[in-house]
C-alpha cells in the first residue's frame, strides 16, 4: 500500500529578491525527502502580492533550484495572495480592500482548481527515498563501528607478530597485552532508544533507527526469519531488542612466554597460526568494509536518481567520510564522483552567500 498526496505548497513573499538562508535550508530539506514522483504536485504560493507577476520572487526560486509543477509554457505554477484583506480600514480604502479580497479569493480558487485537475501523487518513489536514506544512515553508523573493529584487529596482529619475535630471543618473560572483547552498554538516548542485537554474534544488527514492532521477526533486517546483517545470519529467536548495544572494549591479559616458546619449539607452524588467523580475519573485515562502502555509494547513487534534491544536506554531512573510505578501497573514480557532489553543494552555498551580500 502506498500513500498519496495532493499538493506540497512552498510559501514565499511576492516581493522577495532572494530566498533567506532559512527558507533555502527548509526547501532543500523538504525536497530531499520526496521523490521525483511528487514534482508535479509542488506549487508556489506568493503572499503580500500587489497582483502583478512576482518576477523577482520567481527568479529567486529558479536560482535556488526549487523544483515545482509547470504550466504549458514551462513556467512555474503559482498563486497570489494579499495579506491585508482582514484589516479594518477607513472607507476611502474600500476599493483597495475589495481588490485584496478578490486577489486572495482568486488565488484560493486557483489552488482548489489545481487540486481538482491534478492527479494525486502516489508516494512509491518517496517511500524508496526514505528507505534509502535510512539504510544510508545505518550503513555509515555500521562503517564507523567497523573502523574501530579493524583498528583493534590490526593492533592485535602487530602484538602477535612482536610476540613471535620476542619468543625467538627469550624464553623467560611475561608480557601484558591488550585484547578486545564485546560488552553491552546502555544506549545514548540522544542517538536511539532501542537496538536489535544478535546474542550469538554479539552484533548490533539494527542500530540506530530500530522502531517498535510487536514481533521481532517483523524488523526489516530479517529475511525468511534469518538476519541479513549478523555474520552467522542467525534466526530471529537469537536476537533481542533492548536499550543496550554491543561495543568493543579492551582488557589486559598476562601471557607467559614459556608456553608460547614451547609451542614455537614444538611446532613452528602452530606458532604462526595465530598470525595467519589474524591476517585472515583482517582480510574478511576488509572485504566487509569494501561491501559497506560500495553499499553506501549505491545509496547515494540511488538517491541521485530518485530524490528531488540530489545534493541534500542529509548526504553531504557524511560525504567527507565516504570519500576517504572510497579512496582507501582503491576506487578513485567513485571518490571523484562524490567529490563532484561536494563541489556542487559548496558552489551552491557560495552562490547563495554572494547573493546575500549583494542584497545587504
Amino acid at each position: 500500500m502506498f500513500y498519496v498526496i495532493n499538493a506540497v505548497c512552498f510559501v514565499i513573499k511576492a516581493d522577495q529578491n532572494r530566498l533567506t538562508d532559512r527558507q533555502q535550508y527548509i526547501f532543500d530539506a523538504i525536497q530531499s525527502l520526496f521523490g521525483e514522483d511528487i514534482k508535479e504536485n509542488i506549487v508556489l504560493l506568493f503572499t503580500h502580492s500587489d497582483g502583478f507577476p512576482p518576477k523577482n520572487a520567481l527568479t529567486a526560486v529558479k536560482e535556488a533550484k526549487v523544483k515545482c509543477a509547470v504550466d504549458e509554457k514551462n513556467q512555474p505554477i503559482y498563486f497570489l495572495f494579499d495579506n491585508r484583506q482582514s484589516e479594518t480600514l477607513d472607507e476611502e480604502y474600500q476599493m483597495k480592500q475589495d481588490h485584496s479580497w478578490d486577489l486572495s479569493y482568486k488565488g484560493m480558487a486557483g489552488i482548489f482548481n489545481f487540486l481538482d485537475m491534478n492527479k494525486q501523487a502516489r508516494l512509491k518513489t518517496t517511500q524508496n527515498v526514505l528507505l534509502k536514506r535510512q539504510r544510508f544512515e545505518e550503513n555509515i553508523s555500521e562503517q564507523k563501528a567497523h573502523v574501530q573493529t579493524m583498528e583493534q584487529k590490526q593492533h592485535e596482529l602487530k602484538q602477535a607478530q612482536d610476540d613471535l619475535e620476542k619468543h625467538k630471543e627469550n624464553k623467560n618473560f611475561e608480557d601484558t597485552v591488550e585484547v578486545s572483547y564485546r560488552v553491552k552498554v546502555d544506549i545514548d538516548p540522544a542517538v536511539a532508544k532501542q537496538a536489535m542485537c544478535c546474542t550469538v554474534c554479539e552484533e548490533n544488527c539494527h542500530y540506530p533507527g530500530c522502531w517498535w514492532v510487536k514481533n521481532i521477526s517483523w524488523c526489516h533486517v530479517f529475511k525468511n526469519d534469518h538476519c541479513t546483517v549478523c555474520p552467522k545470519k542467525c534466526h530471529f529467536s537469537k536476537h533481542v531488542k533492548e536499550d543496550k548495544i554491543y561495543v568493543t572494549q579492551k582488557k589486559s591479559e598476562k601471557r607467559i612466554n614459556e608456553d608460547l616458546k614451547k609451542e614455537y619449539d614444538d611446532n613452528y607452524e602452530k606458532s604462526l597460526s595465530n598470525v595467519n588467523k589474524l591476517n585472515e580475519e583482517l582480510q574478511e573485515l576488509n572485504n566487509k568494509k569494501i561491501k559497506l562502502v560500495m553499499e553506501a555509494f549505491n545509496c547515494v547513487e540511488g538517491l541521485k536518481t530518485l530524490a528531488l534534491n540530489t545534493d541534500s544536506l542529509f548526504t553531504l554531512k557524511h560525504i567527507d567520510f565516504l570519500i576517504e573510505k572510497m579512496k582507501e578501497i582503491k576506487e578513485p573514480e567513485k571518490a571523484e564522483e562524490l567529490e563532484n557532489i561536494k563541489k556542487r553543494a559548496e558552489s551552491n552555498q557560495a552562490r547563495h552567500a554572494a547573493q546575500h551580500l549583494c542584497f545587504i
